[in-house]
């Protein structure tokens, strides 16, 4: 059974894309609060000039976001996103074919996770699908995904997720697919369908990529290793009531059972709320400390008009809103002219009563590189913190603080829609270096181990949790 039927999208026209391209660059020029430091702005003036006059031809959105995406991206904030909606993607609407694959991008491999038909073992390397080598596929769909700083573990996660999107938009995706792949010591091929998404049972299987972590909040305790385990998924889901709930029923066990070590699993946590974040580190540090040293705010004309269209208040109605109960960095974007900037000093934080804390025996906090935005001001406080460790792989956050607020947008004609940071934490002083935030021991997840459902990340930890009672 088809969805809906097949519609008609007119190709879009030169003029058409040459004002979808000019909104797109003078909204990032407006908009983004720090510009200068996440793209050279020269080369981006450049690109888009370039892409201006070329667009001398027709063509439909799908072709336009190949070429504006790789533009875009060059923007090292990954708060900003690009994307073409089902609802705009043509490729999608007249019924074109799509590769069922899952694929996990890791260290210049592409390795299957799952196969729609199941013709491809789980676990295999992918080394070339119709004849495009995997290097190219990897390098292709990297550069439009979004990373803070030059943060490649974050491209390849994030690479391995849009993957069965972007695929066939920048390559093709025929009726019969030819896949090269690397079993053992063997190469070999096998073909697979491609198959139209607009069938109801097709579209499932490619929208159940993204199933959400169910259980955003875990807490448990090994008896045997005397050590606490918390996952903390997003900063974001969930009321704020069964957050504030979940961390003071956790940490009052854990205070009454005074372990000897707490893991804080913080791997894939997108970020959120800020004052979550605040939050929780105030069960973890043992003095007051500086969460966020500054929030820089820029007022930007481009988007009030961005959240006024798509706001279903009325104008008077959203300024109201926004000046009576937003803080007051976001207050500077409603009652300043465009391009004022703003910066507000941020108040030193008390940690929770001693009865609540575990701020003197062993942290380990596990991160990755979709530990991002609000995730990474709780890794830069609690790196300040005496005996805490981390573990994992570089997060998806710098040094120096992270950008915020992403306010949506959506180009005039074509239907593109993006997001674009319109505030700073700054949680050093100074001009931001966009340094990436490492772990202490790097561990790379064991592909073969996730596929029999083995956390071999965790496994790690727990070992070395072990090894040092063992020494003890």
């Amino acid at each position: 059974m088809l969805l809906a039927q097949e519609e008609n999208n007119p190709a879009l026209s030169p003029t058409q894309l040459r004002q979808d391209a000019q909104y797109l660059e003078d909204l990032i020029f407006d908009a983004h609060i720090a510009l200068s430091v996440v793209c050279d702005t020269n080369d981006l003036r450049s690109d888009f000039a370039d892409l201006k006059n070329h667009l001398t031809d027709s063509m439909q959105a799908s072709e336009f976001y190949t070429l504006l995406a790789p533009i875009f991206y060059q923007i090292k904030d990954v708060h900003c996103a690009l994307n073409l909606p089902l609802g705009s993607n043509d490729y999608y609407l007249q019924g074109n074919l799509y590769l069922p694959l899952d694929l996990s991008f890791q260290d210049t491999a592409m390795y299957v996770i799952e196969d729609y038909f199941e013709e491809l073992p789980p676990g295999v390397r992918v080394l070339s699908i119709n004849d495009f080598s995997s290097d190219t596929i990897m390098k292709v769909i990297k550069s439009v995904s979004p990373s803070d700083g030059e943060n490649d573990h974050t491209r390849e996660l994030l690479a391995s997720l849009f993957f069965s999107n972007f695929f066939p938009l920048f390559f093709h995706v025929d009726s019969v697919n030819s896949i090269e792949y690397f079993d053992g010591n063997d190469t070999l091929k096998v073909e697979i369908e491609g198959l139209n998404r607009r069938q109801y049972v097709n579209n499932q299987w490619f929208l159940n990529r993204y199933d959400e972590e169910s259980g955003l909040f875990r807490y448990g305790y090994s008896e045997t290793l005397q050590t606490a385990y918390m996952r903390v998924a997003s900063f974001m889901g969930g009321s704020i009531g069964e957050y504030d709930r979940f961390l003071r029923n956790a940490f009052a066990e854990i205070h009454s059972r005074n372990p000897d070590c707490l893991i804080l699993d913080l791997r894939s946590n997108p970020g959120g709320y800020s004052n979550r974040g605040r939050l929780l580190t105030r069960y973890l540090m043992p003095e007051p400390y500086e969460y966020v040293k500054t929030i820089v705010s820029k007022s930007s004309d481009m988007v009030r008009n961005e959240m006024i269209r798509e706001s279903a208040f009325q104008i008077e109605i959203m300024k109201f809103i926004y000046l009576a109960f937003s803080i007051k960095p976001l207050k500077t974007m409603w009652n300043m002219p465009g391009g004022y900037m703003d910066t507000t000093a941020q108040k030193m934080v008390q940690p929770v009563r001693p009865g609540l804390r575990y701020d003197d025996n062993l942290l380990v906090v596990m991160i990755n590189g979709l530990s991002a935005s609000t995730s990474g001001l709780v890794i830069n406080t609690l790196s300040k913190r005496p005996n805490t460790i981390f573990i994992g792989q570089p997060a998806a956050c710098t040094i120096d603080g992270t950008f915020g607020q992403p306010i949506g947008f959506q180009l005039p004609n074509s239907g593109i829609i993006g997001q674009m940071s319109v505030l700073r934490f700054n949680q050093t002083s100074g001009m931001p270096t966009m340094q990436v935030i490492m772990p202490d021991i790097e561990v790379k997840p064991d592909i073969e181990l996730k596929l029999d459902g083995i956390d071999s990340q965790l496994q790690f930890v727990i070992d070395l949790v072990k090894s040092k009672k063992a020494a003890q």
